[in-house]
C-alpha cells in the first residue's frame, strides 16, 4: 500500500509537490478551494512543463499510488502520514 502524502494548497507549489509524489508512487491527497479543486478535476490532470515535464492524473478521493485525489473537504485529510502547506499564509489565517 503507498503512503498517503496530504497537500494542503492546491496553487503551482502544492501541484507540483503533488505530482512529483504521485509520479514517485505515493498516494496523494491535495486540498483546494472549491474554485481550484473543481478545475483540477475538469481538467483531469496535472501537468508539469519547464524544469520538470511530468503528467499525472487527479482523481476524487480516495487516494491511490501513482495519482493525484483532489479535494476541496479538509475533514478528508484524515489519515495521511503527513501534511505539507503550501498555501500564502493570508488564506490560512483563522482556519488552522
Amino acid at each position: 500500500m503507498a503512503s498517503l502524502s496530504c497537500i494542503v494548497g492546491a496553487g503551482a507549489l502544492g501541484q507540483a509537490f503533488a505530482a512529483h509524489l504521485a509520479a514517485a508512487g505515493h498516494a496523494v491527497l491535495l486540498l483546494g478551494t472549491p474554485r481550484s479543486a473543481s478545475a483540477l478535476a475538469e481538467f483531469g490532470s496535472i501537468r508539469l512543463t519547464g524544469a520538470s515535464q511530468l503528467q499525472v492524473a487527479v482523481t476524487p478521493p480516495p487516494a491511490r499510488g501513482g495519482v493525484v485525489a483532489v479535494t476541496d473537504n479538509p475533514l478528508e485529510l484524515v489519515g495521511g502520514k503527513g501534511v505539507l502547506f503550501t498555501t500564502k499564509s493570508a488564506p490560512v489565517d483563522g482556519r488552522v
